[in-house]
């Protein structure tokens, strides 16, 4: 009797564990970092970058920031296992010029992979990016 209630234990342990990854693997993930040139009068303009996943139409988050301060770092956004990078698209504006917007899909042409040893693609589960834009 002994034995039984400790194989059973076991199989419950090891059916959460196989349930647990599972749950924990949902989605890719994607982290961007811009570096946002601005013109020198506008250096302190506030600029508004949106992430939005066309695939799922889905907004993902919004940062607003001066473009001195350069600060726009998308850091462990979830994108679902069926969407590519080609379905993120960024859109970057003055928040006081909302009709000038400059559209960004990541992709090698105009960002680049900032994984160690990494080359860019889209077949990773995680993706760590770097994408220059001028406004």
């Amino acid at each position: 009797m002994k034995y039984f209630i400790i194989l059973v234990l076991f199989i419950i342990i090891s059916l959460s564990n196989v349930f647990t990854q599972k749950s924990s693997s949902n989605g890719r993930r994607i982290d961007v970092k811009f570096n946002i040139t601005c013109d020198d009068d506008k250096k302190n303009n506030k600029i508004v970058v949106n992430m939005k996943n066309n695939k799922t139409n889905s907004f993902i988050e919004e940062q607003k920031d001066s473009c001195y301060r350069n600060n726009f770092n998308f850091v462990n956004k979830k994108i679902s296992d069926d969407s590519h990078l080609d379905d993120i698209l960024f859109t970057i504006y003055y928040e006081n010029n909302s009709s000038n917007k400059t559209f960004i899909k990541p992709n090698k042409d105009n960002c680049e992979s900032i994984s160690k040893g990494k080359d860019f693609s889209d077949k990773d589960s995680e993706f760590l990016l770097q994408c220059d834009v001028t406004l």
